[in-house]
């Protein structure tokens, strides 16, 4: 067999912003065979075709995605000349990659360009099922008043899930006329 001559097949990978991306994988198709390899640090990348060999004229179709599987790209380029400068712009996927006889569920990759792990959770929080009052769909309170002023001595608040939390409101004399001077923070009961 033959040797093929030397094809280079070279660029950048850059994100839907227009970062260079690193890490990338970028997978080569043509007729005889397929390649998988990684961009660099700077996010470029260098191939040879003869490694899997070529037929001129052949179109070439190139892969791309970046590390966390969030961006993609298609590519294709016909085999001509001594090399090929293909530089990849990825997109944000908008649809799941489907696999036979299995129903591929939604599902987050990444929150802040990091993959979700202990140390990156996803940021959520189940309202009226924490220590958090729910001042959004403003719960009704409770105020306890035992002075003749009218005003507060404490607030209790029942959460959606029944957790019962209490502050205490404190209170200074000054010329016969009590004066709100600090609220406690909620305390679960």
């Amino acid at each position: 067999m033959t040797p093929y001559t030397p094809y280079l097949v070279f660029g950048t990978v850059t994100d839907s912003l227009g970062y260079l991306e690193s890490s990338a994988l970028v997978e080569i198709i043509g007729k005889l065979g397929t390649m998988c390899f990684s961009t660099n640090d700077s996010g470029i990348y260098v191939a040879d075709l003869a490694d899997i060999g070529y037929v001129s004229g052949e179109t070439i179709t190139v892969n791309t995605q970046d590390k966390y599987n969030n961006e993609s790209s298609e590519d294709t380029f016909v085999v001509a000349d001594g090399s090929y400068n293909l530089d990849v712009s990825l997109s944000v996927r908008d649809t799941a990659q489907g696999v036979t006889g299995y129903t591929v569920r939604s599902m987050l990759h990444s929150v802040g360009n990091s993959p979700i792990t202990k140390d990156n959770p996803l940021p959520i929080e189940l309202i009226g099922q924490s220590d958090s009052i729910d001042l959004v769909n403003n719960p009704s309170t409770v105020w306890t008043i035992t002075n003749a002023d009218g005003q507060p001595d404490s607030e209790t608040t029942t959460l959606a899930n029944n957790d019962i939390y209490k502050r205490t409101y404190t209170y200074s004399t000054v010329s016969g006329m009590r004066i709100l001077t600090a609220r406690s923070k909620w305390e679960k009961q």
